[in-house]
């Protein structure tokens, strides 16, 4: 048994908010749909991603995941591995953000850029 169930309860109230472990970009929590193609979609339906993942087959046989969520590099990450077999249908501010990454990812090939440090996800603190 925990022996702190403060502690347990607070980090069991703070991962329900995130996706993964990683801390979010913001303190919002968005609703988020996710349309996969129809076999990585039957692949996606059958794991356990986040607490209240919900998932719902199109009349094209892709599948719409559901959850509600932070924004954080481990969620931009975890659609990036899909690839062409995922796109994000809402909320707005999470599909300019992985476009937004695709086109930094692009660019860095396709210009040959020098790798630099980049955290689009940090948090920015009020001082």
């Amino acid at each position: 048994m925990f022996q702190n169930q403060k502690l347990l309860d607070l980090l069991k109230e703070k991962l329900v908010k995130r996706f993964g472990i990683t801390e979010n970009m913001d303190d919002q929590i968005y609703d988020i749909e996710i349309e996969f193609s129809k076999l990585t979609g039957e692949f996606v339906k059958h794991q356990f991603w986040h607490s209240n993942q919900s998932f719902s087959e199109m009349k094209n046989g892709n599948i719409i995941m559901k959850i509600n969520c932070g924004i954080n590099r481990e969620l931009v990450g975890w659609i990036f591995q899909w690839m062409s077999n995922a796109k994000v249908i809402k909320p707005k501010i999470l599909k300019d953000l992985v476009c937004k990454k695709y086109r930094e990812v692009t660019d860095l090939y396709e210009k040959d850029l020098q790798l630099t440090s980049n955290n689009t996800f940090r948090k920015v603190v009020d001082k």
